[in-house]
């Protein structure tokens, strides 16, 4: 490598020119290591690659199933905060929606549950 590519590139890996000028000597980055950009689409995630995530951190007691509180509280974390007065009510919903979600009426939401409760949420 010449002496001016050799600085051209020390200067575009530095940031001080464009990163167009920096391409030109650069080598590619293996296929495998590519980066989506930011407009390109990504994949949606399904309500069961979110339960598979989220359900052991609101699983408190590690039993494979939330119980009322366990619920609540995953509830909560997706709901956007409610106005002032309005506290009372979202207690009644997550109630609400721990009896929809609890198909088997055991009072404890498996995964498989809380599946079909996001997905039919999802429309």
């Amino acid at each position: 490598m010449n002496r001016f590519r050799s600085i051209s590139l020390i200067v575009a890996l530095t940031g001080v020119c464009s990163p167009a000028f920096a391409a030109q000597d650069a080598p590619a980055p293996p296929a495998d290591r590519a980066v989506p950009s930011a407009n390109e689409p990504q994949e949606p995630v399904s309500p069961a690659q979110i339960v598979d995530r989220e359900f052991p951190s609101y699983d408190v007691d590690k039993s494979g199933q939330l119980d009322a509180t366990e619920f609540s509280t995953w509830i909560a974390k997706l709901r956007p905060p409610a106005p002032s007065g309005a506290q009372a009510s979202g207690a009644m919903s997550s109630a609400s929606l721990f009896a929809r979600a609890d198909a088997d009426h055991n009072q404890l939401v498996s995964k498989t549950e809380m599946t079909t409760l996001l997905t039919t949420a999802r429309g």
